[in-house]
């Protein structure tokens, strides 16, 4: 089983009687810890065979008040999966999201777009789905113009060299 779908599974369990408030206080409590994941000296640590799973429990709660959090790290510590901490954090911002109904994405394209124009692809795609979608942009070198909306599993994209020959076309049946 990946450690996406166990992850799934502690998530389910921890968001049974929660509220946006306790989603929100989760996934505070759990971000400082899933940040230290990051650090390879840090994970060769929780990975140690050399150190007791009690001792690997105390350096991660040691900045938790959440007890919810504290008992789901020392579960993920009995059954030796503290690698989860930063896939369990991800999901319940995942979670969050939908619980906001607003989502993130990222739209590609080969120029800049203004403020303006990113405000009304934002407001468009987000009436279309009956979401909040915020975009970020990222440059391209390629003639592709994409909307990647990861947590929802949507991608939209089209060529812009298609949509002026189309263009043309109309123009030319039009006369």
């Amino acid at each position: 089983m990946t450690n996406e779908l166990i992850a799934k599974r502690y998530i389910k369990a921890l968001l049974k009687d929660s509220n946006r408030d306790d989603v929100l206080s989760y996934i505070k409590s759990l971000n400082s810890v899933a940040l230290l994941f990051l650090n390879s000296k840090f994970n060769e640590i929780i990975s140690s065979p050399f150190i007791d799973k009690s001792e690997k429990i105390d350096i991660l709660v040691s900045s938790i008040a959440d007890t919810k959090i504290i008992n789901l790290i020392k579960l993920l510590g009995e059954h030796n999966r503290f690698e989860l901490i930063p896939e369990l954090n991800n999901g319940l911002k995942l979670e969050l999201n939908i619980i906001d109904n607003s989502f993130n994405g990222i739209i590609h394209t080969d120029t800049k777009l203004n403020n303006k124009e990113l405000n009304t692809l934002e407001k468009q795609f987000g009436s279309k789905f009956n979401i909040t979608l915020k975009l970020t942009q990222e440059i391209t070198q390629n003639n592709l113009i994409k909307v990647d909306i990861e947590s929802l599993g949507l991608e939209v994209g089209f060529s812009t060299e298609r949509l002026k020959s189309q263009i043309k076309d109309s123009i030319l049946k039009a006369i």
